[in-house]
């Protein structure tokens, strides 16, 4: 510090000397890092654009609150230039996106203005767009704002090789845009001349949640043609979204509000890569929105909200009725998902915890596909022979362990013996409507398999007592030519054995015996 005291300008864009000063930022303390950007101050401009000094400004806004301030009220002026910048452009938006708080970003937007905005308004409460048009009861002065902030967007939409649009701080002033046009007369040419404009490059903004916004909002509010517009281009991308938490969303929307679901069928769902999304923690939400949409077992509050959002808008542009699209949805992607069940021979669908929630759901709410060709596929982990795991959690990877030891591959098989899920209100089981059929098959494949492979017994004294309880209720209830068989396995040494096993859920299993 002492040598570069009154120097710093004269090393910072040099690739050297800038990383000696980054070091000084990044190890020093407040001090240091203060001095650093007073001795800058003023020329934060020239730096952001330098290919070597730009990530001396990065760390100053990162590491240095209290200066921060000064460096922003620097670049916010020139921000609609600078992000145009291929230097400055990945500064500013990890500015934004990452170090900067909420009324920070909300005081960045205000250069996409023009002279209206910051003439008329100091956002102190940092409201942003929304606050100036609660306190802005001139319209001509929110149109021209609106004017001002659609000149920056045709120069970002005109330059497409300069990658801003990828940008978030670029989605939340489309959001701006839309958002103020929404509190104009001519919102509807507005948005019909912005859609002309950047409707190709919609999917280059669908990962933040700005940008899935502004996609979802035209998807709910446009007519069909548009909306056929909007499919062709993400046609390509649909992995990439379905496997991305804001992105997915888009998606979900193009469930809710197209009317055509053979064009969804084709051009969205047959893209989609099934195997991969039963392995993807995001993907499989793709999957079970389409199988049970906003679902409160899969789907948090803050998500089912979000896509309600648009339902007046859906209300007033979409004409078939929401369980007939639904429905129609579920039939087009069913087939797939039963096939990738049937085909897991190994049985690592059912042993992976995220994946046999999934495999749940397709086998409860699957229409016209073949449930009954995965019935093997499932039973052929039971016939394993079983050695009781003693521990609390069993690894799965193990080969040692046995899958009815897993807990959430024992919900998979309680599930669908049950035919539907638990209502913890009524305390009773909310069949789906279809089920039993798949059920009664599935529960006497269970019992003949298991019987004969000898794990049967093994698992009722082990790990799949509760199991094997709603196999019997389930033989019971169906009036299965197997109840009698069931007498007879579980005799009076049986029924023994059992209790003196000590397992978790003998007294159940003993009181569903007793009621044969």
């Amino acid at each position: 510090m002492t040598l570069l005291e009154g120097r710093m300008g004269a090393v910072v864009n040099k690739h050297d000397g800038g990383r000696v000063v980054q070091s000084i930022v990044k190890h020093g303390g407040k001090k240091e890092r203060e001095a650093v950007a007073v001795e800058l101050k003023g020329r934060f401009v020239e730096l952001v654009q330098s290919k070597y000094s730009k990530f001396l400004v990065a760390k100053l806004i990162r590491l240095a609150p209290t200066a921060r301030t000064n460096i922003l009220a620097e670049l916010m002026p020139h921000l609609p230039r600078l992000i145009l910048h291929r230097e400055a452009a990945g500064i500013i938006e990890d500015a934004f996106t990452l170090w900067c708080s909420g009324k920070e970003r909300s005081s960045m937007m205000r250069p996409w203005w023009g002279k209206e905005g910051g003439l008329f308004y100091t956002d102190t409460d940092g409201k942003g767009i929304k606050g100036f048009i609660e306190s802005e009861q001139d319209e001509s002065r929110r149109a021209r704002v609106a004017d001002g902030i659609r000149g920056h967007l045709d120069n970002i939409f005109n330059n497409p090789e300069k990658g801003a649009i990828q940008h978030t701080i670029v989605h939340r002033l489309i959001f701006d845009y839309v958002t103020i046009s929404a509190s104009l007369a001519d919102n509807e040419q507005r948005r019909k001349d912005l859609f002309e404009d950047f409707n190709e490059l919609m999917p280059e903004i669908v990962h933040t949640r700005d940008g899935a916004f502004i996609v979802r909002d035209f998807l709910a509010t446009s007519g069909a043609k548009d909306r056929k517009q909007i499919v062709k281009v993400f046609k390509p991308h649909v992995m990439k979204m379905a496997e991305d938490g804001d992105a997915q969303t888009v998606l979900f929307t193009m469930f809710d509000v197209i009317d055509d679901t053979k064009l969804v069928g084709k051009s969205i769902i047959g893209e989609l890569k099934l195997l991969e999304l039963f392995e993807s923690k995001l993907g499989r939400r793709v999957p079970l929105y389409l199988l049970t949409p906003r679902s409160k077992r899969h789907f948090i509050p803050s998500t089912i909200a979000l896509l309600a959002y648009h339902d007046a808008a859906r209300a007033l542009t979409s004409k078939k009725d929401p369980l007939v699209r639904t429905s129609e949805l579920r039939k087009a992607v069913s087939p797939g998902l039963v096939e990738v069940i049937a085909a897991d021979l190994q049985g690592a669908l059912v042993r992976d915890a995220g994946a046999s929630l999934l495999v749940g759901e397709v086998l409860l709410y699957a229409e016209d596909a073949d449930k009954l060709s995965t019935i093997s596929t499932l039973v052929s982990p039971l016939l394993h022979k079983y050695k009781q795991t003693h521990t609390l959690d069993p690894d799965p990877s193990s080969p040692s362990v046995h899958t009815i030891d897993l807990s959430y591959a024992s919900r998979l098989y309680k599930l669908l013996l049950q035919g539907g899920h638990h209502n913890f209100a009524t305390k009773t089981i909310d069949v789906v409507p279809g089920s039993e059929p798949f059920a009664l098959a599935f529960a006497e494949a269970f019992w003949t398999e298991t019987k004969r492979a000898g794990t049967l017994v093994e698992m009722a004294c082990g790990g799949g007592t509760f199991v094997v309880a709603e196999l019997i209720e389930r033989l019971k209830v169906s009036e299965s030519k197997l109840v009698e068989e069931v007498r007879v396995v579980f005799g009076a040494g049986e029924r023994a054995r059992v209790k003196e096993s000590g397992a978790k859920g003998a007294n159940v299993l003993l009181e569903k015996l007793e009621s044969l």
